[in-house]
């Protein structure tokens, strides 16, 4: 949490994701195992000497046949134990065996090749901001929400890359309106000049991680091209099916 607080520190975009994660994350170790299931370490919980296997049956038969169920408020930061390829924190729904409910998780990698300090903040906030509009289980999907979420990263990044990632960007929305339409190759509209004044932004980066970042710069300027969050919204719901 401390890289998504630095962020905080720098981009007003990143206030409201990073009070909402302070404020509601706990840990949560996953149980071995049994795929979907944390138990989270809340300070405040009441003690529970049961065993494992007794407390999720308990849990199991209580939410079987519910309908409409809804997450817990607080979500629970789950550290991969395992360290691999995935280098990016994710989103995904759980049962919290500790509470008996379903909860949200963030997913923390054990990457062996880890992004940059400042990179793990930005996906982290961008993460609980998803985590934040997300309160259903199987929730039904809304592109207008995804477009929100797409805009409040490109927020941060203009706040914390300046004149680098705006550059990128631009580079980006001029090739987009030359071909007038999405880019066959957007690797390559970056000369060296911008990827090492964006790579600079983040500190010493691989060129996995740049591809990262100028993928965001490149969704920035489709955005820009059409216009308006809604026809954003449209070409993400499309871009999807």
């Amino acid at each position: 949490r401390d890289t998504a607080a630095e962020v905080a520190r720098r981009s007003r975009y990143a206030e409201t994701a990073w009070g909402f994660l302070r404020g509601c994350a706990v840990l949560g170790v996953p149980a071995a195992g049994v795929p979907g299931v944390v138990y989270a370490l809340a300070p405040d919980a009441p003690a529970d000497e049961r065993p494992f296997a007794e407390r999720y049956a308990t849990t199991v038969r209580a939410l079987s046949g519910q309908t409409s169920l809804m997450y817990a408020d607080r979500v629970c930061l789950v550290p991969d134990p395992v360290p691999g390829s995935e280098r990016m924190p994710s989103f995904a729904g759980a049962v919290d065996i500790a509470a008996g409910q379903p909860v949200r998780t963030l997913r923390l990698p054990s990457s062996r090749r880890p992004l940059s300090r400042l990179g793990r903040g930005i996906l982290l906030l961008f993460e609980a901001r998803h985590t934040m509009l997300t309160r259903q289980v199987q929730q039904p999907r809304d592109w207008e929400s995804e477009a929100a979420l797409h805009v409040f990263e490109f927020g941060m990044l203009e706040e914390i890359g300046g004149l680098a990632y705006t550059s990128a960007v631009a580079a980006y929305l001029d090739a987009l309106r030359r071909e007038a339409d999405l880019l066959a190759r957007p690797q390559k509209v970056l000369d060296r000049k911008r990827r090492k004044a964006l790579a600079q932004v983040f500190g010493d980066i691989d060129d996995a991680e740049l591809h990262l970042w100028g993928s965001v710069a490149y969704r920035n300027a489709i955005k820009l091209m059409l216009g308006s969050q809604a026809a954003f919204a449209e070409h993400l719901r499309r871009q999807a099916s």
